[in-house]
C-alpha cells in the first residue's frame, strides 16, 4: 500500500498542477488507501484543504469524514481539523454549527495552538450575530504572544464590543492602544493601526476630549489629564500637536517628575528605569513622533536622552544627543555636546572620535568645556 501512495504522490508532483487536477489526484489516491492506514488522515486533510481553497462544499463532508472515522480519534491533528472544519461549516452558511465546533475544540484542546483562533472566530461570529456580551468575552479570552497580528485584531474587536455596550470611553482607550501600536512591515498591522486612528477620531468627534483633558489639566488632575491627551494626539485630530506636548506636561506631573532629573548612575551598567521614568519616555516618544518640527521639539528631545543618560543607556542616549548638535538654541547644543562625549567615554567608545570631531565643529566649541580635547 505504501507503494502505491508513493507512486500516486509522485505521479501529480514535479510540476505545479490545477486546483482541480490536484483533487482528482488526492481522490484517487483516497481510493487507493484503506481508512485504516495511518497515512489516510493526512491525505484526507489534504483534499479537505484543496477543496476550501476553492471553496467547494464538499470541503465540510471532507472535514467530517476525519473526525468521525473511529480509527483517527488520537489523531494527532485533530484540534487544527476542528478548527477548519469550523471555518468550512461557517463558509457555507452553517453558522450554528460552525459555533458548535468551536466550542468542542476550545473545551476539549486548553493547549491547542488554534484555541486562542478559534476564540476570535467565535467572537467574530457572536459579533455578527448581534451577542455583543458573547463576542466581548470571547475576544478577551483569546491569548497570543505579545505583539501578534491576531491579538492586535482582538484588541479593536473588543474596543468595538465596548463601543457597542455604550462604553465609549472604554472604546477609545482601547483604540489608542492600537492607535500606538509597535511600527511593523505587516501590511495588516499598518491597515489596523489606520483604521484605529480613523474610529479612535470618530469617536473624539462625539464628545470634546480634549477639552475635558484640559479642564482636568486646570485641576491639577494631571493623571487624569494625560491619557485623554495621548489619545486626540493619536487620533489625527488637527490639535494633535497641542494634545501630544500637553500629554508630555501631564504625565510629568503625575509622575511627580517636574522636580529634576534623575540622579546620573555611577554604574556603566544600562540600569533598570523606573516605572515613573518610563511612563515620560512613553509620552516624550509619543510628542516626538507626532511633530517634525516644533518650538518643543528639541528641548523634549534633550529631556529624553538626559533620562537615558541617567540610567546609563549610553548608546540610545548618544543617539539623542548628537541629534541636537545643531539645535537653534546654541546653550542646548552645547549641553548635548558635553553630554554625548560622557555617553562615549562611560558606555559608548566605539563612536567617540567621529562624536568628538562633530563636537568640536561646533560654533563656540574651542570656547568651551571640550576645548582641551579638540584639536588645536
Amino acid at each position: 500500500m505504501r507503494l502505491v501512495l508513493l507512486a500516486l504522490i509522485a505521479a501529480c508532483g514535479g510540476t505545479p498542477v490545477r486546483a482541480t487536477d490536484e483533487i482528482d489526484a488526492l481522490v484517487r489516491m483516497q481510493a487507493a488507501i484503506s481508512t485504516e492506514d495511518p497515512q489516510r488522515p493526512d491525505l484526507d486533510f489534504r483534499l479537505a484543504d484543496a477543496l476550501g481553497k476553492r471553496h467547494d462544499p464538499r470541503e465540510v463532508d471532507a472535514y467530517h469524514a476525519i473526525l468521525v472515522n473511529p480509527h483517527w480519534r488520537a489523531y494527532a491533528r485533530r484540534d487544527e481539523v476542528l478548527f477548519w472544519y469550523a471555518h468550512a461549516l461557517a463558509t457555507h452558511d452553517r453558522a450554528a454549527d460552525s459555533l458548535a465546533v468551536l466550542d468542542e475544540l476550545i473545551a476539549d484542546y486548553p493547549s491547542s495552538r488554534y484555541r486562542a483562533d478559534a476564540f476570535v472566530t467565535l467572537g467574530d461570529a457572536k459579533f455578527e450575530r448581534g451577542d455583543i456580551d458573547g463576542a466581548l468575552l470571547a475576544y478577551q479570552a483569546a491569548s497570543f504572544p505579545a505583539d501578534d497580528e491576531r491579538g492586535w485584531y482582538a484588541r479593536y474587536r473588543i474596543a468595538w464590543c465596548e463601543f457597542r455596550l455604550g462604553d465609549t470611553a472604554r472604546a477609545a482607550t482601547e483604540l489608542g492602544a492600537i492607535a500606538q501600536a509597535p511600527s511593523s512591515r505587516s501590511a495588516a498591522r499598518q491597515k489596523l493601526i489606520a483604521q484605529a486612528r480613523k474610529d479612535l477620531a470618530t469617536l473624539l468627534g462625539e464628545d470634546d476630549t480634549y477639552a475635558r483633558a484640559d479642564a482636568f489639566y486646570a485641576a491639577n488632575q494631571f493623571c487624569a489629564a494625560a491619557p485623554l491627551f495621548a489619545m486626540v494626539a493619536v487620533s489625527g485630530a488637527t490639535n494633535r500637536v497641542e494634545a501630544a506636548y500637553a500629554n508630555v506636561l501631564a504625565t510629568l506631573s503625575c509622575e511627580h517628575l517636574n522636580d529634576g532629573n534623575p540622579d546620573v548612575a555611577t554604574s556603566a551598567t544600562p540600569q533598570l528605569i523606573p516605572e515613573s521614568w518610563q511612563h515620560a519616555i512613553a509620552a516624550m516618544d509619543l510628542y516626538l513622533a507626532q511633530v517634525p518640527q516644533a518650538d518643543e521639539r528639541d528641548a523634549v528631545q534633550f529631556k529624553r536622552a538626559r533620562i537615558l543618560y541617567a540610567f546609563a543607556h549610553f548608546a540610545e542616549a548618544a543617539r539623542g544627543f548628537r541629534g541636537l548638535l545643531h539645535a537653534h538654541d546654541a546653550e542646548l547644543a552645547g549641553y548635548s555636546g558635553t553630554l554625548l562625549l560622557e555617553c562615549d567615554v562611560r558606555g559608548n567608545a566605539a563612536e567617540l572620535a567621529t562624536d568628538l570631531a562633530m563636537v568640536c565643529a561646533q560654533p563656540g566649541a574651542k570656547a568651551s568645556a571640550v576645548a582641551p580635547a579638540c584639536p588645536k
